[in-house]
């Protein structure tokens, strides 16, 4: 019997000759992380600088969200502050996505995208009553470093051929979304009042950028036809009308959604978005009056106030309905619009789209 528990010669040579020719056909190959990151090193390698330094840099960061695992790092989406994934979020996850940004409004975009990111989870962790001094800290230093990203993209942005309206259009959209975080911040100091204290540093930073966004967007008003201008000059103006035209369509395009979000919000909230859509068809018409009678510096200013108000209704809105599923006794309660003076700057306000308002006013001295 034990003797005929062995393998005959004939049956080994046999497995070795199938284990042979399995190897043969699946040749052993590297851990899939390792295979990318030699990947990139190959493509990239001679290439340090410029798009192909960010596809490197992405390549390589693709590899610590592989390594990390597809799974821990979809989880990380929603980590916040103080939890275990949050450094997968930020330090891999945030990373990958910001490598992909390789011009200066696409960074400026993202830039804003993540201090948006960090202001709702302030609002999320005050909600519920977790915000902590410390982690308030944290998260109003990473806005200081987001802010400073952008401040950089716009400048490079700004100093761009025909890039200063564009920086003014990413510098409004900022300011009417820190605008609605900071009456959705102020409104978590009355009804959480525990959170006051964590909150106040953070609110006074958004508050900040929010005037300082606002004075560096201010234009100098120029006549555009005066004193019998000749029909040649009204040619050279033709710039600004089209510029200020496709301001008006901005306008009507963002009255359009707050109409419809007033349509739509329950009667806890219709009264106060219907007052904000009154708001945005005031400015927008007296927009429309401007550019009627030729004066396209303020009929922008009128439109850019339409279309701020517009946003920041959305923007504000939406937080709020998100915070009630947190707290729901959670006002609804849409804030005017003009809730911050500029009075001061601070250091990160000099720098937050300081040198579009300096191109600005080059641009109309030419």
């Amino acid at each position: 019997m034990k003797g005929q528990e062995r393998l005959t010669e004939y049956e080994r040579d046999s497995i070795r000759a199938h284990l042979k020719h399995y190897m043969s056909a699946h040749p052993a190959r590297a851990p899939l992380y390792i295979r990318a990151l030699d990947w990139s090193d190959r493509a990239f390698g001679q290439s340090g600088t410029g798009a192909f330094g960010y596809t490197r840099f992405a390549g390589a960061a693709l590899v610590l969200v592989l390594f990390a695992g597809a799974g821990t790092s979809y989880v990380a989406q929603t980590a916040l502050p103080g939890q275990a994934l949050y450094g997968v979020k930020v330090n891999i996850n945030e990373k990958v996505a910001g490598a992909f940004a390789t011009t200066p409004v696409e960074k400026a975009e993202y830039a804003a995208e993540l201090t948006a990111r960090r202001l709702e989870e302030a609002e999320v962790l005050a909600a519920s009553n977790q915000l902590t001094p410390e982690v308030s800290s944290e998260i109003q230093a990473r806005i200081d470093e987001t802010a400073a990203d952008f401040n950089g993209s716009v400048a490079v942005l700004a100093e761009s051929e025909n890039g200063i309206d564009v920086a003014e259009d990413v510098q409004l959209d900022l300011e009417a979304t820190l605008s609605a975080h900071a009456n959705v911040l102020a409104a978590l100091t009355e009804t959480v009042p525990e959170t006051k204290v964590a909150l106040e540093p953070i609110i006074s930073s958004v508050e900040t950028h929010v005037a300082t966004a606002r004075s560096a967007r201010s234009r100098p008003v120029t006549v555009t036809l005066s004193f019998g201008a000749a029909p040649a000059e009204a040619v050279d103006n033709e710039p600004a009308r089209a510029a200020a035209t496709k301001k008006q369509e901005d306008a009507q395009a963002a009255l359009g959604r707050v109409r419809t979000l007033a349509s739509e919000a329950d009667a806890s909230s219709s009264v106060q978005i219907s007052q904000r859509t009154l708001e945005v068809e005031v400015a927008a018409q007296e927009g429309e009056g401007y550019l009627n009678t030729g004066e396209y510096d303020k009929a922008e200013d009128s439109f850019d106030r339409a279309i701020r108000a517009a946003t920041q209704t959305q923007v504000e809105t939406n937080i709020m309905l998100e915070l009630q599923k947190i707290l729901p006794a959670f006002p609804i309660e849409v804030e005017a619009t003009n809730t911050v003076e500029v009075d001061g700057v601070s250091e990160i306000g000099d720098v937050l789209g300081t040198t579009t308002k300096e191109q600005k006013g080059r641009r109309n001295d030419r």
